[in-house]
């Protein structure tokens, strides 16, 4: 095989615009696509900026002192019916 032959032969058949079609795809991946990844960093830039939240507000009363006890486990529905003797 000989590549620089088919090389320039590839490089004969292009098309006119096919130069401008590549530069403006080009521009547009490398600039245009990039605007949300700079979204992602500002968004994480200002989520690590922010002043932490208040924690909760410790009262001196009117809540259980305990967690209440687990209630006990019951059969749930009727019992189950006996089985019919096999024949």
């Amino acid at each position: 095989m000989r590549w620089a032959g088919s090389i320039a032969t590839w490089r004969g058949t292009r098309a006119v615009g096919t130069l401008t079609t590549m530069t403006a795809t080009f521009i547009f991946l490398m600039v245009v696509l990039k605007i949300p990844i700079f979204g992602v960093f500002y968004i994480v830039w200002w989520a690590i900026q922010s002043p932490p939240a208040p924690g909760p507000v410790a009262d001196e009363g009117g809540g259980a002192q305990r967690p209440p006890s687990p209630r006990p486990r019951r059969p749930h529905g009727s019992p189950a019916l006996p089985r019919s003797p096999r024949r």
